[in-house]
Parts: structure tokens; sequence; C-alpha cells
């Protein structure tokens, strides 16, 4: 199963750092590694392992999969019509030996199906891998883009419109992912009457993301891109760089999914505890045994609407002497313009008064009254 794969009319999309990402998710050998050295030096030690999101070598197992899928391709060719796919190869600086042959065989079987290709971020390490591999492809032009090269691949003749305008074509690969995302979000969206548990309000619809972790085919590359939002904010790689003990937290059943997937991805440790809301019990020797102090835990959850159950969960997180330190999220709706929570929120989409391409809308029976506003 290819985890990135998605597509629109215009062009279909594959991310090979994603999946080799979590193919590269493997247990850490602790027995080949000084555990003192480990325990002090974990950041390092993970970005040398090339595990998980801190793979840079694409490996055989991918290629095939690439392989195992031309006819899962081509059949979404023949169905949504786009012309052209986009290989991308962000973040991936080497690939395994010996595998010319390999991909120029996934390259050939593409083309003949008339899908046209574009490889898209190879830096300059991967040059020559990718130029033994295009050999004996006839319809094919380079350009460079940001300091790397980018191939176009045709089984007929490369079009000069496609060089020339190929910068405006990048500004619409960038939002290719969010326009798929949320027309696929926007199908696993219900219609809703009932007030929420969390809060006392009314919501225009109800954000299923459990109907979307079964339907989105990439949703894995979802949380991919919520893992490569952490790994990039400069409070965690301050933390990690300090050899601070860093957990993810969760608290709800979709919680705990993204969870599994982005502890695979980034190594860290998950603490579930089942359901903290206004309808539960808690039991403070159960938190006793599960909370660490001095460590710091990200907050996982799917939706976050007011944010209720989540400044109880920083709460109770902080009274047992650890440190909530951000939360990731699904969909965040920004429901006030300068947010009094300090605590750092990730999330994919987030909704707010200009931007609300899911038409949600939080109400209570104490409506404003028609035509005014607050300022």
């Amino acid at each position: 199963m290819l985890i990135s794969f998605f597509c629109t009319k215009e062009f279909a999309y594959i991310n090979l750092h994603a999946e080799q990402s979590f193919r590269s998710a493997e247990f850490l050998n602790l027995n080949d590694i000084n555990r003192e050295e480990y325990k002090n030096n974990k950041h390092n030690i993970l970005k040398k392992s090339e595990l998980g999101i801190y793979c840079n070598v694409l490996k055989v197992d991918v290629i095939k999969e690439i392989e195992d899928n031309i006819e899962y391709i081509a059949a979404s060719s023949l169905q949504n019509k786009f012309p052209t796919i986009i290989l991308d190869f962000n973040e991936i600086t080497l690939i395994q030996p010996n595998m010319e042959n390999k991909l120029q065989l996934i390259f050939n079987k593409i083309l003949e199906r008339k899908i046209e290709i574009i490889i898209l971020n190879a830096n300059k390490k991967l040059n020559t891998f990718i130029n033994e591999s295009i050999k004996g492809i006839q319809s094919l032009d380079t350009t460079d883009y940001k300091g790397e090269s980018v191939y176009f691949l045709s089984y007929d003749k490369v079009s000069k419109t496609k060089l020339e305008n190929f910068e405006a074509e990048n500004c619409i690969i960038s939002e290719l992912f969010n326009k798929v995302f949320i027309d696929e979000l926007k199908k696993c969206c219900d219609e809703n009457t009932e007030s929420l548990d969390s809060s006392p309000i009314y919501t225009s619809v109800y954000i299923n993301i459990k109907k979307c972790i079964e339907t989105i085919s990439f949703f894995p590359y979802v949380v991919y891109k919520l893992a490569k939002l952490i790994i990039s904010d400069k409070l965690f790689i301050d933390k990690i760089e300090k050899n601070e003990e860093i957990k993810l937290f969760c608290h709800t059943l979709n919680g705990s999914y993204i969870a599994s997937l982005l502890s695979k991805l980034l190594y860290m440790d998950v603490t579930f505890f089942d359901h903290i809301g206004p309808r539960n019990k808690i039991i403070r020797s159960f938190f006793n045994r599960n909370i660490k102090s001095n460590t710091s835990y990200i907050v996982v959850v799917d939706v976050i609407c007011l944010g209720s159950e989540l400044r109880a969960v920083n709460t109770l997180i902080d009274f047992l002497g650890a440190k909530s330190i951000g939360a990731i999220s699904i969909v965040n709706c920004k429901t006030v313009k300068n947010l009094k929570d300090k605590i750092k929120r990730y999330s994919i989409i987030e909704l707010e008064k200009t931007y609300n391409p899911l038409e949600y809308y939080i109400s209570t029976d104490l409506e404003l009254e028609r035509g005014k506003k607050y300022e």
C-alpha cells in the first residue's frame, strides 16, 4: 500500500520520504548501542540510525511497493484523468545501491500507461543515480528549481509550456495536498444537531475523524505531515538537543491511533488514558503511576474545538510535576484572535473566521443578536 498516494485531475503525487519513513520504523536494537550513550544522547543516535522520520536513504522496499502498485496508479489515472504523476524525493539524499535498473523499469512501466512523470526535489547527490536510471528514455528534459533538479519524463514529447510554467505549476503542487485533503475531509463531516459532550455548545457539523481513518487511504501521510511540523519546531528541537524526555499523551481512541503512528515515526513513548472529560472520574493514584515528573508531554487529539478537554489534560499533567508543551490535532479551531492558552498547537487544518472550508460553526442558545458583532 502506498500511504502517500493521492491525486486530482491534474496530478497524482507520491512522497518517497514518507513511504520510506513508515517502512524504516523498526525497533531500535539497543543491544548494539551503548545504553548510557543512548540515554544521554538519544536524539543524535536516532538521527544516525536513519529510522522512522530520520531516514534519508530510499531502499528497495519502497521501490518494489511502487512497482507493485503501478496498475493501481494506472486505474486511478483512468478514473481521475490525471496526466502526470509527481515523485517527490524531498529529504531523500541517497538511494540504495544497484537500484538503477529497478527504478528505470518503474519509469518505463508508468510511461507505457501514458502517464508523464515529474521527479521533484532531487538533490545533487541523486543526480548521478537518476541520470543512470533514465537512460534510454528519449522524451525527457531537466530544469533547476530553487537549486535542485527537476526531471520531466514523457511518453511522447516534453511540453515547452510545462517547462516554462514550472514555477506556476509548483505553486499548485504546494497546495495540492490541502485541496485533496479538504475535499476528503468534507466527505467525513456529518450533520450535527446535538450539543457536544465536552462543552455545552452546538456545532454545525461533526468532523468524523474515525471515518477519515477508515476511508482516506493517505491518512498515514497526514500524520507524517504532523510529525514533520513537530520536528521542525524550535521548541521541540531545543528540548531534544538538551536530551530532555518528551512523550506523547492521548486520551481518546482516535487520538491513540494518531499517537501510535507518530510514535512509530518519531520514536517517542505514548501514555494513554481512557477518556478524560466531564463524564469521567479521575483516580489520582492511577495518574501518579503513569505521569512521570520532569517529563514533557505533547497531547494528541483528533479535533480541537474550544479546547476544554485539552485544558483539563494540561492542568492534570502540570499538577503531577510534568509539563505539557504542545497539542497535536488534525483540525484546530481558532475561536478567538488572541488565545491566552500558551500551549503550542500543531495541526493540518486550522479553521478561523477568514478560512472555514468545512463550514464549521459554533453556537449556543444565547446567540448574538443579528447584525451585532464583537469587534
